[in-house]
């Protein structure tokens, strides 16, 4: 941008950086909101925005912004000079000497100074903004700060307060009975992974990268649930959900963090969906204040049961089992039926309930958006056959026994669901516009775009280490297919960078990204998934089925033997049982299997996925192409 290209112009020619130049070199750029505007930032982690605009060798420059009543933290700047412009506004800066306060007030257009050893703190007073634009002289180092940060005072102990969220009495079914999924051992390696990240949040050097701070309670709240209103924020998502994504190779496809952001959409949109019901705005931002500030665990469960798919039987509700409205009252409604592959359900909070697809006016007692608490009374969350049992380990079975979601089938035996819930109620276009909602499609799918990066590279990982285990990274065919790994990888990559960098802001001031790449990421990743396990499967070959049956073998009276027949060609034989029995737990074991088809189905028919972007998309560049000729 030209500012930056003004800024490395105006400092690089300085050779003295005494706060006199600094201030000349300041006052060189004319520095207006105008022109700073691109680089404002939301508060996240602070009660104000901070961006670091420019950093080199001699100098560093922040835009700062102020709302109302916002303030920083006593500190004082180590090494560095700062000087400070008023940009917009008006701000007290603050200074401490001696057991006394200097109390001083700046409007816009005027600088002022602070010494390196002086202590301070800057506040906005008023109930406007306040942006200010900070250069410091050399970068900040060595920045002390006097006053403990409020900020995620509440925070400790969220791990434990998620687990006891939990033991709500809820209906949970497992081979027959009725299970806690807080102490069932079928459930706890997963409950484990999941009440981990929840710990990130009690780390200050991981909290920074999953957190910001909720504008409502000063604590510490998840990203999914930041509306991004620049480009920077959005990447801020994006770190977020690489952090989760990464400590679970991307293989939890469900870890709130798609229906957070589903949630947070339908925040951002919410305005619009008064001509549907004048309440939706207020019921929506209630939820999502406390979802947020809560740090809630969502699912999303769309999927009606498969008892009879064709068409002649889409009406007879009761027949087919399909979620329905049996009693309304002033207080809410009761409802009957079911829904499937609720992933996550047992983990969750709430369940984010509305129909996949698209219903008539026919249909409307089926067409209703609701938030239901997982523990209703009435509600069964009927689970399949746990990946994880009991005897699972993290060597023989290490995705199976931490990263198994669990899917169920949710049964509603007369759920009552209180009207602040019922979002939207009877209206099949309503709900079709919340299906189809671009702020709240393009940031889960944002997520989801993430998580299918992570788990591209985690499966590619594997295939390169298996080919140099067996010694086949020589050969040219597998050569040809370890580079197809490495094309989709960055096929993803390179569409997930497109979509963030070509975004838009949207007439809430909310910056989504392109869901145009957003869109064919997600289409090519139902195909890359399965043809990556495919690859995985040609390279390790016959040596996937014959593995050890556990690594407790290589304790028997015949390790020695085990030892010298299992190693591969650079690797030994415990380490090479490690990495194979990895790969089988992806491709081959019940979890590799129902993770191949999820990324088959769960955006929905890949085929109509597709279809649907070719019906939609912008066809007039290529028929302008074509005007010459026809």
């Amino acid at each position: 941008m030209q500012l930056i290209h003004n800024i490395k112009k105006a400092f690089h020619n300085l050779c003295d950086y005494d706060t006199a130049n600094l201030i000349s070199a300041i006052q060189s750029l004319n520095i207006t909101l105008h022109k700073i505007s691109p680089f404002i930032t939301s508060p996240l982690n602070l009660e104000y925005g901070r961006n670091v605009i420019y950093k080199s060798e001699f100098v560093e420059i922040l835009v700062l912004n102020f709302p109302r009543k916002a303030k920083t933290l006593i500190h004082d700047h180590g090494i560095s000079i700062g000087c400070i412009l008023i940009v917009n506004g008006t701000l007290q800066n603050i200074t401490y000497e001696k057991n006394r306060e200097w109390i001083e007030e700046f409007t816009e257009g005027n600088i002022f100074t602070v010494k390196k050893d002086t202590v301070h703190k800057m506040y906005n007073a008023t109930d406007s903004t306040a942006i200010t634009f900070h250069v410091y002289s050399p970068p900040l180092k060595d920045v002390q700060i006097y006053e403990q940060s409020l900020k995620g005072g509440n925070m400790q102990n969220l791990k434990d307060h998620y687990i006891k969220s939990l033991q709500d009495g809820r209906n949970v079914w497992l081979y027959g009975k009725k299970v806690d999924v807080t102490t069932d051992n079928n459930f706890s390696g997963t409950l484990c992974t999941i009440s981990n990240l929840f710990s990130l949040f009690d780390d200050p050097k991981q909290r920074d990268s999953i957190g910001y701070v909720s504008p409502k309670t000063k604590d510490f709240v998840h990203k999914s649930f930041l509306v991004p209103n620049s480009y920077n924020e959005l990447l801020m998502r994006r770190t977020a959900f690489e952090t989760w994504g990464y400590a679970t190779d991307g293989v939890m496809s469900r870890l709130s963090d798609y229906a957070r952001s589903r949630l947070t959409g339908w925040y951002v949109s919410r305005d619009f969906y008064k001509k549907f019901d004048a309440q939706f705005p207020d019921k929506i931002a209630s939820y999502y204040e406390k979802a947020r500030d809560n740090h809630l665990f969502l699912s999303v469960v769309q999927r009606d049961p498969q008892i009879n798919r064709s068409t002649e039987s889409m009406l007879n509700a009761n027949d087919l089992g399909l979620l329905r409205v049996t009693k309304e009252t002033s207080d809410g409604i009761y409802l009957s039926g079911a829904k499937m592959i609720g992933t996550a359900s047992p983990y969750s909070n709430d369940l984010l309930i509305y129909p996949l697809t698209k219903l008539t006016d026919a249909q409307k007692d089926l067409a209703h958006f609701l938030i239901v608490a997982a523990n209703s009374p009435g509600l069964h969350m009927v689970c399949r056959e746990p990946y994880a049992n009991t005897t699972s380990s993290t060597v023989d079975s290490p995705i199976s026994s931490q990263y198994d979601e669990m899917d169920a089938l949710l049964i509603f035996d007369n759920v009552f669901v209180p009207w602040e819930r019922v979002l939207l109620y009877n209206n099949p276009e309503a709900i079709w516009a919340i299906k189809s909602d671009t702020a709240s499609s393009s940031l889960a799918y944002h997520q989801a775009i993430v998580r299918l990066l992570i788990k591209l590279e985690f499966i590619t990982a594997i295939a390169f280490e298996i080919a140099e285990a067996i010694g086949a990274h020589t050969y040219l065919h597998v050569q040809e297919k370890l580079g197809e790994l490495i094309m989709q990888i960055e096929t993803i990559r390179a569409l997930l960078i497109a979509a963030e960098v070509e975004g838009t802001t949207n007439e809430t001031k909310t910056y989504l990204p392109n869901f145009k790449y957003i869109e064919t990421a997600r289409n090519l990743g139902s195909k890359y998934y399965p043809r990556a396990i495919e690859i995985l499967q040609l390279i390790g070959a016959g040596g996937f089925i014959q593995l050890p049956s556990s690594s407790i073998d290589f304790q028997s009276p015949i390790a020695d033997l085990l030892k010298k027949h299992f190693k591969g060609t650079n690797i030994d034989a415990e380490q090479r049982t490690k990495l194979f029995k990895l790969a089988w737990d992806i491709i081959g074991s019940p979890l590799g299997s129902r993770h191949e088809l999820y990324e088959r189905f769960y955006a929905g028919d890949p085929i109509r996925n597709t279809a649907t972007q070719y019906v939609n998309y912008d066809k007039n560049h290529f028929k302008k192409m074509l005007s010459k000729y026809l």
